[in-house]
C-alpha cells in the first residue's frame, strides 16, 4: 500500500541542497510558492516540508550530482510506502526516481529504470542491490513515512530542530573534548614552570660555594676531587666536589656560569608562567561558554579555539567549509570559458566589486537574483554564445526561474556602481543592454552541470 502526496504533483524542482550531513534539501516550486522537502537520513529516518530554505554546509559531491540530475525536472509523483518514500521525476525525454530508503537508511538515485548512484553504496551492496539494476519494487504495508502535506509540514520543523541540537552536539562535543585536553595540557605546564622557579633558590647556594672556592683556592691541593672549606656560620667545613680535569679557579667558574644560568631561567620562567596563566584563563572562559553554546555560537567559538592554538576537530561525515570561501559558484560555458554566479547578497557584491572593469556582468532584470560576471580578457567583446549562457544561468539564479522569457541586464562592469548606504547586492547599473532571454532547456542542464569547485 502506498500513498501519493497530490500536492507536490506538478513542482519544479529548483534547488538541491545538503545543509547538514545526511540531511538532503528539495526545492519545489508550486503554483503557491517555493517550499522545501526535507529528507532525512539520520535514524529514524523521515521527510518533512518547511517553507524557508535551511541554510547551512556547502554543496557536497553528492548534492552536486543530485544537481546535475535533478535541478530544473518536473515532480510526477511523490509516494511514501512501507519502505520510505520515493519522488519521481522527469526532464525532457529522462525520468528519475529518488528513493529515501529507511532500512538499512540510504538515498537512491534511480535513472531510466536502473540505478545510478546511492549516498551509501556498502548499504546498497548490503541490501543485495548494485548499479545498473532496477530497484525492486516497495513491500507492501502500511506507509513509514509522512503521506500527506499536513503531515509533512507538521514533520518538518521537528526534523530540523532534532538535527540542529543533534549536530551542535556532535559538534561541540569533540571541541569541549580538545579545550580540556588543551587546559590539562597547560597546568601541567604550569607545574613544569613552578619547578623551574623553585630551582632559582640554588643560584644563590652556587655563587656561595664559588665564592668560598675562590677564597680558599691556596688551601686546595693540586688534581684534589673535593675542597674542604669552613662553613662562615660557624658549622663544620663545606665539601665542594671538583670536576675532574678542572683547577678548583675552573670549577669555580662553573659554578658562577650555572647560578647564572638558573637566574636567566627563572625570569624567563616568569614571564612563561604569566603567558600560560594568561591563556589558560582564556581556554577556561571559552570552555564555560562552550557548555553553553547553541549552534549559532559554534562557529565563532571554534575560531576562537583555533587561535588558541586547538585544532577543531573533526565531525565524521561533515564537510568542512573553505575558508574563506569564495562569494561565488563557478560554471564552464562555450569554449570552456569561465562563468562565475554570486550565491547571496553580500557575495554578490564582493564578485561585482572584485570584477575587473572589462569583465562582462548580467543579472535579470526586475526581479531578484545573482549576479553573473563572465572575466574576458581586456578590451575583449563577450562572444554571444557565451554571452547567451551566462544570460541562463543569471536567468535559473533569480526569481525568473523557470520561466520560458527573461529579461537579461548586461553590461561591462565598470558601468555597475554600488551606491553609498545600500543594502548588499543592490547596485546602479549605467549603460545596460537588455537581452530577451528564450529559455533552451538543453543549454541551461548542459551548463547546470559543468559546475566545478571555485579555486581555492
Amino acid at each position: 500500500m502506498s500513498a501519493a502526496i497530490e500536492e507536490l504533483s506538478g513542482a519544479r524542482l529548483q534547488r538541491v541542497d545538503g545543509p547538514r550531513p545526511r540531511l538532503f534539501v528539495l526545492g519545489l516550486h508550486r503554483p503557491g510558492g517555493t517550499g522545501w522537502l526535507l529528507l532525512s537520513l539520520t535514524e529514524p529516518v523521515a521527510w518533512g516540508w518547511v517553507d524557508a530554505r535551511p541554510r547551512g554546509e556547502p554543496a557536497s559531491s553528492f548534492v552536486r550530482l543530485l544537481r546535475k540530475h535533478l535541478e530544473n525536472a518536473r515532480v510526477l509523483e511523490v509516494v511514501a510506502h512501507a519502505a520510505g518514500g520515493t519522488i519521481e521525476l522527469a526532464r525532457g525525454e529522462s525520468r528519475a526516481r529518488l528513493h529515501l530508503l529507511r532500512t538499512p537508511p540510504n538515498l537512491v538515485l534511480e535513472l531510466d529504470g536502473a540505478i545510478a548512484h546511492a549516498l551509501d553504496p556498502h548499504a546498497l551492496a548490503a541490501a543485495g542491490l548494485a548499479r545498473g539494476a532496477p530497484l525492486p519494487a516497495p513491500p507492501q504495508g502500511e506507509p513509514a513515512l509522512a503521506s500527506d502535506l499536513a503531515a509533512l509540514t507538521r514533520a518538518g520543523p521537528a526534523i530540523l530542530s532534532a538535527r540542529t541540537g543533534a549536530d551542535a552536539e556532535a559538534r561541540r562535543t569533540p571541541l569541549l573534548k580538545a579545550a580540556r585536553r588543551q587546559a590539562a595540557r597547560l597546568r601541567k605546564r604550569l607545574a613544569a614552570i613552578d619547578g623551574d622557579l623553585a630551582r632559582e633558590a640554588d643560584a644563590a647556594l652556587l655563587r656561595d660555594r664559588a665564592s668560598r672556592l675562590l677564597a680558599h683556592l691556596a688551601h686546595v691541593p693540586r688534581g684534589a676531587t673535593e675542597a674542604l672549606v669552613p662553613d662562615w656560620s660557624g658549622g663544620g667545613p663545606i665539601a665542594i666536589p671538583i670536576r675532574a680535569g678542572r683547577t678548583p679557579r675552573e670549577e669555580a667558574d662553573a659554578l658562577f656560569t650555572r647560578a647564572r644560568k638558573v637566574e636567566r631561567g627563572g625570569l624567563v620562567a616568569r614571564d612563561r608562567r604569566a603567558l600560560t596563566e594568561g591563556e589558560l584563563g582564556r581556554l577556561d572562559a571559552l570552555l564555560a561558554r562552550l557548555e553553553a553554546a547553541d549552534e549559532d555560537a559554534l562557529d565563532a567559538l571554534e575560531a576562537e579555539a583555533a587561535a588558541l592554538g586547538i585544532a577543531t576537530p573533526s565531525v565524521p561525515g561533515r564537510a568542512r567549509a573553505p575558508s574563506p570561501r569564495a562569494p561565488y559558484r563557478v560554471f564552464v560555458g562555450t569554449g570552456g570559458r569561465t562563468i562565475l554566479v554570486g550565491r547571496s547578497a553580500r557575495e554578490n557584491d564582493a564578485l561585482t566589486l572584485g570584477a575587473r572593469p572589462w569583465d562582462e556582468w548580467l543579472h535579470a532584470r526586475g526581479v531578484p537574483g545573482s549576479h553573473v560576471v563572465v572575466p574576458l580578457e581586456r578590451a575583449e567583446e563577450c562572444p554571444d554564445p557565451l554571452r547567451l549562457d551566462a544570460a541562463h544561468l543569471a536567468a535559473h539564479f533569480s526569481e525568473a526561474r523557470g520561466e520560458a522569457r527573461v529579461d537579461i541586464t548586461c553590461c561591462a562592469r565598470r558601468h555597475v556602481r554600488k551606491p553609498k548606504g545600500s543594502p548588499p547586492g543592490a547596485v546602479r547599473v549605467e549603460r545596460e543592454r537588455v537581452v530577451v532571454l528564450r529559455l533552451e532547456p538543453e543549454r541551461l542542464a548542459r551548463l547546470l552541470a559543468s559546475e566545478k569547485p571555485p579555486p581555492r
